[in-house]
């Protein structure tokens, strides 16, 4: 399987969004969030952009969340998926219902954070001003205090004529990036309906990074603002039971291995089996046995599912219309008509 074929372009901004206000659909996943949901909720409810919609998915919480959002906000949309089906496959539940509903915009946002009210109006102008943009994320500042998030610092180092503009204080409004934010990131869904959604199989870690290197891939940029204001906490519980972060952190990096969109699948594959040995090998020499156990039950499991993950990073690439996410979603189209 050989994928050096030059990908096609974005379709550039004629969609009906030009001609009124775009409507934007905020998906905010919970899993045992309680003590953040309402202070997140409400700045959504606050927001300054006029056509904003709040989706809140409940991702299998055992705090009372989800009786807790639909009682105190009762006007917005919930959504119980029902299990833990990850940052990736929760989100996905949220997406799928905004596309169905017809929103121009899909903002991912963390149940520990919350936006400031013009936030969304800022990052909507520059997408609508910038139409091959698919992906913009927010600046991220503490959760209550202006200092820059040591996620998000990690833009700035990477684009030296931020560290520049920075050092000049000139500051443009956004720069682009190759990378982004899943706590706070805005997604165009015309691109998400050619592309599809977030990859599953990550469950969490790696899954934005993913989708936003398939969305360049098919020729849709990346940026981050400096002016959108949303405020993250960043300590929040683990996704669920089993893999401690650390190990789900190190799965998801594996899966990013072996999807590399910019290489051959060969030389993903053996990348993929050089770095999963190394990570086990790398724990046995510490004499982290219980890391190494876990790592690799992981592995194991990963090598079970390359065929299926490497099929779908072929239909990423070549014909994402036969993704299963944009089937399900040609289908529900086709029951509203």
């Amino acid at each position: 399987m050989h994928d050096t074929a030059t990908p096609p372009g974005p379709a550039l901004a004629t969609h009906e969004a030009s001609a009124r206000s775009p409507r934007v659909a905020v998906i905010i996943l919970g899993y045992n969030s309680r003590r953040w949901l309402e202070r997140c909720t409400q700045s959504i409810l606050d927001a300054t952009w006029p056509h904003v919609t709040a989706y809140y998915v409940d991702n299998g919480s055992q705090d009372g969340s989800f009786e807790f959002v639909r009682e105190r906000f009762p006007g917005i949309r919930h959504i119980q998926t029902g299990a833990n089906l990850g940052f990736a496959g929760g989100n996905n539940v949220g997406i799928l219902a905004a596309l169905r509903e017809g929103h121009d915009y899909v903002m991912l946002l963390n149940a520990d954070a919350w936006m400031e009210p013009d936030c969304l109006t800022e990052m909507v102008g520059v997408m609508e001003s910038e139409p091959t943009l698919g992906f913009f994320s927010a600046l991220i500042l503490g959760y209550d205090d202006r200092r820059l998030d040591k996620n998000w610092m990690q833009f700035m180092r990477m684009n030296y004529r931020c560290l520049q503009d920075l050092w000049s204080g000139s500051l443009d409004r956004w720069y682009p990036t190759d990378s982004g934010s899943g706590a706070a990131i805005l997604i165009r869904s015309s691109m998400l309906r050619h592309i599809g959604l977030i990859d599953p199989v990550f469950f969490m870690y790696f899954e934005e990074i993913d989708l936003i290197r398939r969305g360049r891939y098919h020729g849709y940029g990346s940026g981050f603002s400096t002016r959108a204001v949303v405020h993250h906490y960043n300590h929040l519980e683990s996704a669920g039971p089993g893999h401690s972060s650390g190990i789900r952190f190190e799965r998801g990096h594996m899966i990013y291995t072996l999807k590399d969109q910019g290489k051959p699948a060969v030389q993903n594959v053996l990348a993929f089996a050089l770095e999963s040995t190394g990570r086990v090998a790398g724990a046995v020499l510490r004499r982290q046995w219980s890391r190494a156990g876990k790592l690799v039950r992981v592995v194991l499991e990963l090598w079970a599912k390359s065929p299926a993950i490497l099929w779908r990073r072929y239909l990423e690439m070549r014909t994402p219309s036969r993704l299963q996410e944009l089937r399900q979603l040609e289908h529900m189209g086709q029951e509203d008509r």
